[in-house]
């Protein structure tokens, strides 16, 4: 299958029903990125990936299909570029991270994030976070150790918050409009909005940023411009192109003016893999099991790789660089903002407070109308509505597969009942009632014994297939139930 656009690029795909049976893609070729090779495990989990410039992913799912482990190699030498390994409590959440710098994180009862232990080059960072009832932030407490020591327990430096009754945030510099929409934060910034609450400008001391969305509400292009004495000057000019009903732009006009353009390249398994020029400028997108990217690697080996590094709550490390995505950049989470703000589908996100700017479009989409999820490792909000994890979602499928399985045992069972004629034992059960069927059975036994075995047989698979889908619905329950609660 091939998939092509007016840039002009093309992406082939292919399957090896051989090695792959089951129908899975099992190879991608870019016409400008390269080939993406993908292996699976017996539960279609992806868990390897060859990428174009001889470079290899490994991916470890432990048994509820959650990536543990995923490492990036050199295949000529072996050598690891990238990689990143986890672990997780009975709870599913994250408990501690080892990549390019070293995270230990705690929980309190309800599952808030509430202590990182961050280590870079040799040097902790204590954060410590406090919420109240509907878990806003309340406070936030940074100590800083020295280098090779332990991380610090005490001291440091902390920030309060504090909300009205609507979660709106009230510290100085914050102003909002009759709908809760943050219209100025601190640092000089104002914010304008589209009539369906889409962010639609932003305005950081001589630069203000605008965007345009298309029909699907999705951002189609925007521009920066600069004033000086008074009036304000166009200095960029891009536009988003999609080739998906999702909000992930395949490519983007750089500049309207000379159709520079970037392609963003997805690998098998879905996330950002690479981004390219029209006919080259190939570079890797190398993510973490959170979904950030950690390292740009250009194929171009005379280009220097960029390291990319943020906090939980995508804050970006002072030591490590900047880009359009890096924290939720693998899920195309674009940070393409004159203050830093993060674009997540219907909401503007502040990486500083952990909070979004509008009030949240979904009733019950979270624990309150402005936060992010409260455990930002294991929990995410892409699209600005609802708070969801990895977990929630194999649940989902468990809950799906119930129903698929259901579905199949009633078409099967339906089946065997017609070819065996049981379908009238059923319905003579169902008419005479189970507390006739003794009556019944004493009847029975004056015909032929030929007869009796053979209407027993009848009354036991009927009274085994209703038994069977009963408990298929059971099924369906448990895990539908457990998916949704």
């Amino acid at each position: 299958m091939k998939t092509g656009n007016n840039i002009p690029s093309t992406v082939t795909y292919s399957y090896d029903h051989t090695a792959e049976p089951r129908g899975l893609v099992t190879r991608a070729v870019d016409s400008v990125a390269g080939t993406f090779t993908a292996s699976y495990d017996g539960d279609g989990i992806l868990v390897g990936e060859k990428l174009p410039g001889g470079y290899s992913l490994k991916q470890t799912p432990d048994p509820t299909a959650t990536p543990v482990d995923r490492t990036y190699t050199r295949d000529s030498d072996g050598v690891i570029v990238q990689s990143d390994t986890t672990t997780r409590s009975v709870h599913g959440q994250v408990v501690s991270d080892a990549q390019i710098s070293d995270q230990a994180y705690g929980y309190d009862a309800i599952g808030r994030l509430t202590s990182v232990q961050d280590t870079a080059e040799t040097v902790c960072t204590n954060r410590t976070y406090t919420f109240d009832t509907r878990s806003n932030r309340k406070s936030l407490t940074t100590a800083t150790g020295t280098p090779g020591t332990d991380c610090p327990t005490t001291g440091g430096t902390t920030t309060t918050y504090a909300y009205d009754s609507a979660d709106r945030q009230v510290d100085s510099g914050y102003v909002y409009d009759a709908f809760g929409r943050t219209t100025a934060k601190p640092g000089g910034v104002t914010l304008g909005y589209y009539n369906n609450d889409r962010i639609q400008q932003e305005t950081v001391g001589s630069q203000r940023q605008t965007w345009k969305l298309d029909g699907s509400m999705r951002i189609r292009s925007w521009t920066v411009e600069s004033n000086s004495s008074g009036t304000w000057t166009q200095t960029q000019s891009k536009v988003n192109h999609y080739d998906c009903g999702c909000d992930r732009p395949s490519w983007v006009v750089e500049d309207t003016a000379t159709g520079t353009v970037t392609r963003n390249v997805q690998a098998l398994g879905g996330e950002l893999a690479a981004t390219t020029g029209k006919t080259g400028d190939t570079v890797l997108q190398l993510s973490d099991i959170h979904g950030d990217v950690a390292l740009q690697l250009p194929l171009d080996t005379s280009k220097a790789p960029t390291v990319l590094d943020t906090d939980e709550y995508g804050n970006p490390r002072a030591s490590a660089g900047s880009a359009r995505y890096d924290w939720l950049g693998a899920r195309q989470r674009s940070g393409d903002t004159l203050s830093g703000l993060t674009l997540m589908g219907a909401r503007a996100y502040d990486t500083a407070t952990g909070r979004f700017l509008q009030p949240d479009p979904v009733t019950g989409g979270g624990a309150n109308a402005y936060g992010y999820p409260v455990d930002p490792i294991t929990m995410y909000d892409l699209n600005g509505k609802w708070w969801w994890s990895e977990s929630t979602w194999w649940k989902i499928a468990k809950c799906v597969y119930a129903i698929i399985e259901l579905a199949a045992w009633a078409s099967a069972v339906g089946w065997l009942m017609k070819v065996n004629k049981i379908r009238k034992a059923v319905k003579l059960i169902r008419k005479i009632g189970f507390k006739r069927l003794y009556r019944l059975i004493k009847a029975i036994r004056n015909k032929p014994r030929r007869k009796w075995w053979k209407v027993a047989a009848g009354i036991g698979v009927g009274l085994y297939a209703a038994f069977s889908v009963f408990m298929g619905f059971s099924g369906v329950q448990e895990d539908c139930y457990d998916a949704f609660k």
